[in-house]
């Protein structure tokens, strides 16, 4: 098998009393010795991570997100259950990309950033090199014609401040506002929370986020989150319904920390499962013709709910 080390990600102190925080990783392409998921998924590959401690399988983290470094975003289709620990303490864990089995983590030059949960389910995603913002909320929720974002960050060093930016329709990425840092020279280790509100008419669903710039002009992007377009009262929005293509975009408004989400088919059986997501926009890809049972359940509040989609034949 092809064994690849990628890069080393740090964590910043404030992590360290909460979630183990990954110091090395490498993976392996094909799960040999993985089992298959209940739903009938084989595994992708295996991936081996050390964390600061040595874990026990009692101890190891859940893997909550991956963030790709180099194409800046979250890989949301992915499942990751532990094998075991090996004989150095680190956990290997056997990942899962679902039926077509097509999202091979190591088959290129790409980095990186694993995001671990700490004690209360919410997961850290500390970037490469420590960036100076540690985000801790971040949401946006639409008002009449209004949409309010707010968010909140636990620590930021040598932070200039924010660029707000939003994406409707296929239009591209689009710079809303800026907002400045509320810290006295970039610094702060306390909760700050910022306000931003929009005027935005559209019919459509909106999405946005953040870019996070240092005063030395490196970024980050933060989660990405979606509301419904102006008119729309329902909390979930499954667009197109009926599908054509095999795809469908979820939007989930207003929810608040991590959320699992579970596509069945008319008898029950899961198709696809994703675990701990904490963006609220989902595209799932690659579905048959018929008709499927979409449920959401908010882990922090226990509500569930569940919507139908129909996949059209082409």
């Amino acid at each position: 098998m092809k064994k690849i080390l990628l890069s080393i990600v740090f964590c910043f102190s404030l992590f360290f009393a909460y979630a183990q925080c990954v110091v090395s990783f490498r993976g392996n392409n094909g799960g040999g010795n993985c089992d298959p998921l209940a739903n009938g998924d084989v595994a992708t590959g295996t991936i081996t991570i050390c964390f600061d401690v040595p874990v026990t399988e009692a101890t190891a983290p859940d893997i909550a997100c991956v963030f790709d470094n180099t194409n800046q975003q979250f890989i949301t289709n992915l499942t990751f259950v532990l094998l075991h620990i090996d004989n150095q303490g680190c956990a290997v864990y056997c990942y899962y990309e679902g039926p077509n089995n097509t999202n091979n983590l190591f088959g290129a030059n790409t980095s990186y950033t694993f995001c671990t949960n700490d004690p209360s389910g919410q997961p850290s995603c500390p970037e490469e090199g420590a960036l100076p913002v540690n985000f801790k909320s971040f949401r946006a929720v639409r008002n009449h014609s209004n949409v309010g974002l707010t968010w909140v960050t636990a620590q930021e060093q040598n932070n200039a401040g924010f660029e707000i930016q939003r994406l409707i329709g296929n239009s591209g990425w689009q710079k809303v506002a800026y907002v400045v840092t509320q810290t006295q020279g970039g610094n702060s280790n306390s909760d700050l929370t910022y306000t931003y509100n929009e005027l935005n008419k559209s019919k459509g669903i909106t999405q946005y986020r953040l870019r996070q710039v240092d005063i030395d002009s490196r970024s980050k992007l933060s989660y990405i989150r979606a509301v419904r377009g102006e008119g729309q009262n329902v909390r979930t929005i499954i667009y197109p319904n009926p599908a054509t293509g095999g795809r469908v975009n979820v939007a989930l408004e207003d929810i608040v920390g991590s959320f699992d989400v579970s596509l069945l088919d008319l008898n029950g059986r899961i198709v696809k499962e994703w675990r701990r997501l904490t963006n609220n926009s989902i595209q799932i890809e690659n579905l048959i013709p018929g008709i499927y049972n979409l449920r959401i359940l908010a882990r922090e509040t226990g509500e569930q709910s569940v919507e139908k989609i129909v996949v059209a034949r082409n």
